[in-house]
């Protein structure tokens, strides 16, 4: 594990070539072993993390449902952030190389990503409808607005949620597959690279 994460970062820009299997997961192992520890310093030097929400639900366009409390989040926190900056690269250009083991092209990774982007530009274009606060309500919850605005349903946002969470599922099942055992358009298997 400690060799492949040698080997990830000191690759970290490089995208071509190949990462067999125990460096790819090697790697993302060492990645969830150090979230895991910064969850834990999060939690040792920021304590939990609370936050009030307030939570306004519609039934049938007029009946008001308003629910508050607080949320606790355990070991959210800049530890575990400045964990996911460090291995942003490296675990990105780890899975194009590991995708480039199964002589597929590395690309396939942007697939989901660019999927996952097109729900929340779609947010953006909904329309809303615009819900005024009985005055029981606002004298509840005092923090609302007057009025509400609450996206009306978007089959396209469900689609394309649904696409990008199968091009997911199919990368997981490439990254989980066996490599080519001689070379492929892509280079040498990662064990006759380091010979």
């Amino acid at each position: 594990m400690l060799q492949a994460t040698a080997n990830c970062f000191r690759k970290a820009l490089r995208f071509s070539g190949r990462s067999d299997t125990y460096e790819f997961w090697g790697f993302a192992f060492a990645i969830f072993i150090a979230f895991i520890l910064a969850a834990i310093l999060n939690y040792l030097v920021l304590g939990p993390q609370s936050s009030e929400f307030v939570k306004v639900s519609v039934e049938n366009g007029t009946k008001v449902n308003i629910q508050t409390g607080t949320k606790t989040a355990y070991g959210a926190g800049p530890f575990s952030v400045a964990v996911g900056l460090i291995v942003l690269v490296p675990l990105a250009s780890a899975a194009w190389r590991r995708i480039q083991d199964t002589g597929r092209p590395g690309w396939l990774l942007v697939i989901p990503a660019v999927l996952s982007a097109v729900p929340f530009g779609l947010m953006q274009l909904m329309p809303v409808q615009e819900l005024q606060l009985p005055p029981d309500v606002l004298a509840a919850a005092p923090q609302l607005p007057d009025v509400v605005e609450i996206p009306e349903p978007n089959v396209g946002l469900i689609v394309a949620a649904g696409a990008a969470s199968l091009c997911a599922i199919v990368l997981t099942l490439f990254w989980f597959t066996r490599g080519s055992d001689g070379p492929n358009k892509f280079g040498e298997p990662v064990a006759e690279e380091a010979a």
